[in-house]
């Protein structure tokens, strides 16, 4: 460990301080010529800063080192994209195994081409056993495995937030990212797109007894035959709240010839599904959410529409709880009406309605809530007002907290991946004055907390 000495001043006053660290920057290629010599060289605290470019390296590892590695301004979108790991298809790109923790932080690069190896592999672009790294600002993209084409966990509590995972594919689940065992593994604040997985799991496969959160995410595009969005298996005990699961598609590749849960699927789990978003996603069955082998999930606040096929929510076994819920127009394969199925339609009970949310556009882009009092509008960065107001504002579950939600919001969660945060559509009207960045999420823009004036 570096040690420095540290001098303080109070007049004429001087104190010389021992053991402060001060922390050194590793430039790669400029001090060391590769990202693991670099991360050989290091202590705790260091960084290894890569520069842009292109760089051959697989199967880095961290060596339980808290350090940063990282682009030269992880912040920039044209640097991340410049700052390439290149696995070259021999193996992980970043292999975490040595009992890592939050301080070993990845930020800021293009992690590609990587595949976890031939035969049963694990974890094409990074790999965590046993380890809980952070994982930020990231493009993680076209990599492959057996599990967890651009990430894999195992027994792992990670925070991976703020990344683009993308066009990575598994053989048999996570094309996205995949994790088991007993972890605790945070996931927000993403976009994970296109990619898939054979079996389960395009975008997230969440299996074996783990307990993860999945939140503020925007999960579209992927495929796969059971949990083209998210697949929940095992026991898993997820929390999946305000994330926006849009456009995934079941495919027909799976074991049984049938897909199922091109939104979400369930399978001797029973989640918590709260204030999501779950538009234009289609299977054979359960086009929105799957319950299947005895699951029972508590679907809260949510907003479930314009499934194409499998109907909203589909139920095969398990005794799914519905609560507070707008479940509209999804249909079965013959375009018949099926918000519901294998279960009673919930329309007029515990608070479940069945109506046009009043999205925006028709573009599938931006699902917060039109409000004559004031909604956000993405695009402009600024608080507009529509002719008409959502059913869906003030329409959640009243014992639900709604302390996120910007005044003017009627003391009342509203459904949908916005309610409870600072975007949510409001009650009461404003006039509104953007304030500073608060925080990113990706594709879905809340980079200011408002600050609001009686109008």
């Amino acid at each position: 460990m570096r040690k420095a000495f540290v001098a303080a001043g109070l007049g004429s006053l001087s104190f010389i301080l021992a053991g402060a660290v001060q922390a050194a920057t590793i430039n790669v290629p400029g001090d060391q010529p590769m990202i693991q010599e670099a991360i050989w060289a290091a202590e705790d605290g260091d960084e290894a800063v890569v520069a842009p470019g292109t760089h051959y390296e697989w199967n880095i590892r961290f060596f339980d080192k808290a350090i940063t590695v990282r682009s030269s301004d992880p912040n920039s979108p044209a640097v991340v994209g410049a700052t390439v790991i290149d696995g070259q298809g021999n193996g992980p790109v970043f292999n975490f195994y040595s009992h890592e923790d939050g301080d070993s932080i990845l930020s800021g690069l293009t992690i590609t081409n990587g595949q976890a190896g031939e035969g049963l592999s694990f974890g094409g672009g990074v790999s965590c056993h046993e380890s809980s790294p952070t994982i930020t600002k990231c493009i993680i993209t076209r990599n492959s495995a057996t599990y967890g084409g651009g990430i894999y966990l195992y027994q792992s509590s990670p925070l991976i937030s703020d990344n683009i995972i993308t066009d990575n594919s598994a053989s048999q689940s996570g094309g996205g990212i995949a994790y088991s065992g007993k972890g605790s593994p945070t996931i927000s604040h993403n976009t994970i797109t296109g990619n898939s997985a054979v079996f389960y799991g395009g975008g997230l496969s969440c299996g074996s007894g783990s307990s993860a959160t999945i939140s503020d995410n925007v999960i579209t595009d992927n495929r796969s035959a059971h949990g083209a969005g998210i697949s929940c298996m095992s026991e898993a005990a997820t929390t999946i709240i305000n994330n926006i699961v849009c456009e995934n598609v079941g495919v027909r590749d799976g074991p049984c010839g049938t897909s199922m849960g091109g939104g979400i699927y369930c399978a001797h789990a029973s989640p918590a599904i709260t204030n999501n978003t779950i538009s234009h996603t289609s299977a054979d069955w359960g086009g929105g959410i799957m319950c299947n082998l005895s699951s029972s999930p508590t679907i809260k606040n949510c907003i479930i529409t314009f499934s194409p096929s499998g109907g909203g929510i589909y139920r095969h076994s398990g005794s799914p709880t519905v609560r507070y819920c707008d479940v509209f127009r999804n249909v079965d394969a013959d375009d018949e009406q099926a918000n519901y199925v294998g279960i009673d339609d919930q329309t007029g009970t515990n608070g479940n309605i069945s109506v046009h949310p009043r999205w925006p556009g028709a573009d599938r882009d931006d699902f917060h809530l039109r409000s004559e009092a004031g909604r956000w509008n993405p695009n402009t960065q600024r608080w507009v007002r529509d002719g008409v107001t959502s059913p869906c504002i003030d329409a959640g579950d009243p014992n639900s907290e709604c302390n996120h939600e910007p005044p003017g919001n009627g003391r009342r969660i509203n459904m949908g991946a916005y309610g409870n945060t600072p975007e949510a559509s409001r009650t009461t009207a404003w006039t509104v004055v953007p304030g500073p960045p608060k925080v990113f999420k990706p594709r879905r823009p809340i980079q200011v907390q408002p600050k609001l004036i009686d109008q």
